[in-house]
Formats: C-alpha cells, sequence, structure tokens
C-alpha cells in the first residue's frame, strides 16, 4: 500500500533498484527475493506491474526453487514472445516447470501445442523433462557417446537406478566429455560408485561435486563415515544441511509431492548420523570386550620353553613382574585365586600366568591345583 501511494517516477526509480541491485545480483540471498517475487505478484494483481521483464522474475523464482511463481512468469514471458519459432527455451521451461509441479498431462499439453502452432520439433531434453527416460535412453544410445548425449544417456541411466550400468558408461565416456560436462555429472557418478561400493573411484568423483553444495557435503559425509573419520563426517552433515535449508523454505507452504524429494536428502542426512552414532557405540563396545593384555609379558624364550619345564622357564625370565608361568592346556583353563591372565596361543591354547608382586614362583596343575 505504501509503494502505491508513492508516485510515477518514485515507484518506477524503486522498481528499478529491485531489478538491477536485488534480482540481478547473484549475492542476494532468498529470504531477500522470496519477499520481492510476492511484492512483484501484488503489484501485478493491482495492475500496476513493476517494470521488470518476466524473464527476469522467472529466473530469480526458479533459482529460490518457487516454482509456482517461476511458471506464473514463465506464462508470462511465452505470452508476450513474439517469434513463435524461437520459443524453444520457453517451452522446454514450461515442460520442466510442469513436471515438477506433478502436472504430466499440462507438460504433455505444452509440448502437443508447440508442434501443431509453432512446428517445434520434440527434443530429447523434453523426454527427459516429461519422465520418459526410457524413450530418451533409447535415443541416447543410437547417438554418438560423446558430449551431450552422454551425459543426457547418464541422466537417463540415473533416473532409472541402473546404477551398475551408470559405472561403466561414465568410465566409457568420461574422456568424451568437457570439464562442465563432467562437474554436472560428477552428482551421478558419485551416487553409482556408492550404490556399487566403489570407494576409491567414489572418492575421486566427489572431488569435482563443490563442498556447499547438498550433494557435495552428503557424499563427503558418506565417504568420512566410511573411512571411520566420524568427527569430519558430522561436520560435513552439517554443511550439507546448511545447503538444504533455503530449498527448504521455499517450498515449506507447498503440497507433499512438491517437498517429497528435499524431504527425503533431509532424511538421508538424519540416517547418516544415526549411522555414526551405531558405529561409534559399537566400536565402543567391541573396545570394552577386547581381552585384557598384561603391561608386562612374559619373553619368546620365556613362552617356548614354558611347555617343557614351566618353573625352569619362569625362574629364568628376567621380566620383574612374571612370577609363574602355568602350562598351556588346549581350551580355555582358569587357575584358581585372582590375578590371572590368559593369552591365546598360536595352537589354539592358552598359555596362563600369574601376575605377583612378590618374587615367589608358582605353577598349577591341568587340574586346578597349585603347588610351591
Amino acid at each position: 500500500e505504501e509503494f502505491l501511494r508513492l508516485k510515477a517516477r518514485p515507484r518506477r526509480d524503486l522498481a528499478e533498484v529491485v531489478g538491477k541491485a536485488a534480482f540481478v545480483s547473484p549475492s542476494t540471498p532468498p529470504e531477500i527475493l522470496l519477499p520481492l517475487l510476492a511484492l512483484s505478484e501484488f503489484m501485478e494483481r493491482n495492475d500496476h506491474p513493476l517494470p521488470i521483464p518476466a524473464r527476469t522474475l522467472a529466473d530469480v523464482a526458479t533459482q529460490c526453487g518457487a516454482t509456482s511463481k517461476a511458471l506464473h512468469f514463465r506464462e508470462a514471458e511465452f505470452h508476450s514472445c513474439r517469434a513463435p519459432l524461437g520459443s524453444a527455451r520457453l517451452v522446454e521451461a514450461l515442460v520442466y516447470l510442469h513436471n515438477n509441479l506433478k502436472q504430466p498431462e499440462a507438460a504433455l499439453g505444452v509440448l502437443q501445442a508447440a508442434q501443431e502452432h509453432y512446428a517445434l520439433q520434440v527434443k530429447l531434453s523434453w523426454l527427459e523433462k516429461l519422465g520418459r527416460w526410457h524413450d530418451a535412453l533409447q535415443v541416447y544410445e543410437r547417438s554418438p557417446p560423446r558430449g551431450e548425449f552422454a551425459l543426457g544417456r547418464l541422466r537417463c541411466l540415473s533416473a532409472l537406478s541402473e546404477w551398475s550400468q551408470l559405472a561403466r558408461a561414465s568410465e566409457a565416456v568420461w574422456l568424451h566429455m568437457s570439464h562442465t560436462q563432467q562437474l554436472e555429472a560428477a552428482p551421478l557418478v558419485a551416487a553409482a560408485r556408492w550404490h556399487c561400493q566403489q570407494w576409491e573411484a567414489m572418492e575421486l568423483v566427489a572431488r569435482l561435486i563443490p563442498s556447499d553444495t547438498y550433494e557435495g557435503g552428503f557424499y563427503r559425509a558418506v565417504l568420512a563415515t566410511h573411512r571411520r573419520r566420524y568427527e569430519a563426517a558430522r561436520g560435513w552433515v552439517d554443511r550439507a544441511r546448511s545447503a538444504l535449508h533455503p530449498e527448504l523454505r521455499a517450498i515449506a507452504s507447498d503440497t507433499y509431492s512438491r517437498a517429497h524429494a528435499p524431504l527425503v536428502h533431509a532424511q538421508q542426512l538424519s540416517e547418516v548420523e544415526e549411522l555414526i552414532e551405531y558405529r561409534v557405540l559399537q566400536e565402543g563396545l567391541a573396545a570394552r570386550r577386547a581381552p585384557a593384555r598384561p603391561l608386562d609379558g612374559p619373553s619368546h624364550a620365556v613362552r617356548a620353553a614354558a611347555a617343557s619345564d614351566p618353573l625352569a622357564a619362569a625362574a629364568s625370565s628376567s621380566t620383574p613382574r612374571l612370577a609363574g608361568v602355568l602350562v598351556q592346556f588346549p581350551t580355555p583353563y582358569r587357575a584358581p585365586g585372582g590375578g590371572n591372565a590368559q593369552l591365546p596361543t598360536r595352537e589354539e591354547g592358552y598359555m596362563l600366568w600369574r601376575v605377583e608382586t612378590a618374587p615367589a614362583i608358582h605353577s598349577t596343575s591341568p587340574r586346578g591345583g597349585s603347588s610351591m
């Protein structure tokens, strides 16, 4: 309302500042862009649209994850387009947005209208936007295995969860892809390596994913957990969750079908945290259950002579804490009295000895009796 009270010139100047400083600047956070998009819609409904191109508004809405707003502005751009034959970009954008909003019939209608009224040929990327992955994959497999065709094939295999095929295909086409295409394909290949448990190859490709994205943080957290670097894994989980927050904030008021994928990502991060806690507790229990080892054990010569003459071996030992060496038994045996320790031998028997503070030498018979 305050904006409507301004005169035409100040209103236009303010709109230009908003359009140039906020919408065009790449450093403007989504927390600022979303209210400005809502302002643009409000002004349009009140027959006072802001002098900002519809394409700019649609690009900003797509960047913020506001798919419904992006569709509105993209349709306005499509209707104002004066070059129907050059609207292939708009058709692909509309198909993508309708498909994201779970409206496949509307996306198919856009394609049919583009073919009938504008004589546009259906592109492979449009088949992907419609979710017709099998049809697109068949075309990609008949195309040269390089460039955009190779990248499209990887996208189709990822959507179809054909992880083994994706891993093999990436090895065959990786060198035929540009650096930009490799960066785009890195999250797909990392997912394939993860499902195939190819950890070394996964670590190499994960380095290409920016660490400030959800995929970069998540896959690094998985690798750190596998390497038992739990503190580093917790840090990567936090970074992945921070990268996911803007997307969750943008779809907070949307339907569940649209929010499903980001919620699955959030659940995956929680499961990684649970796995870290489980493995830390499991390793702690294993360490506590491990058999205690004496600080000073018998020397190799003492152990070698123990079977033949335990008393002589104990007497000749230079270890001050070893007071007596007991005979070796084929099964676990514990001599009566406290202070006994057991060590497994190579013959799967047990060497028993008693740790004493006095210099006396003790021996124990196999039946548990002790003698001086």
